[in-house]
């Protein structure tokens, strides 16, 4: 492990989780198991589309992978952050520490 993955571990992804993370419930869609993690829930972010240059926002969810328990998140899974529930459209992106899904509300 290197001494960026040692402090990430140790101090950073911590850190992060309780300063910007909310207590959320991870749900995997195939199984129904769950599980606690911590959620940081970003609203409005502009997400290009295509070279038309048409965009829109969008929401995102990030989770520390530690979080995760190496499960790797799917379309329709969820995520519950209080009382509200997001259904997870896509992974968008994993830096090796926190992985970013984009979500809608799933009011249906």
């Amino acid at each position: 492990m290197s001494q960026l993955d040692d402090i990430m571990s140790s101090v950073g992804i911590p850190k992060i989780k309780d300063v910007f993370g909310d207590s959320a419930t991870y749900t995997i869609d195939d199984t129904a198991e769950t599980m606690s993690v911590k959620a940081i829930l970003t609203r409005g972010v502009v997400n290009p589309l295509d070279a038309r240059g048409v965009n829109e926002k969008i929401t995102t969810i990030q989770i520390a992978n530690s979080d995760l328990a190496g499960h790797s998140p799917k379309r329709k899974d969820e995520v519950l952050i209080g009382s509200e529930r997001f259904i997870v459209l896509e992974r968008s992106n994993d830096d090796g520490y926190f992985t970013t899904l984009i979500v809608r509300t799933g009011d249906d």
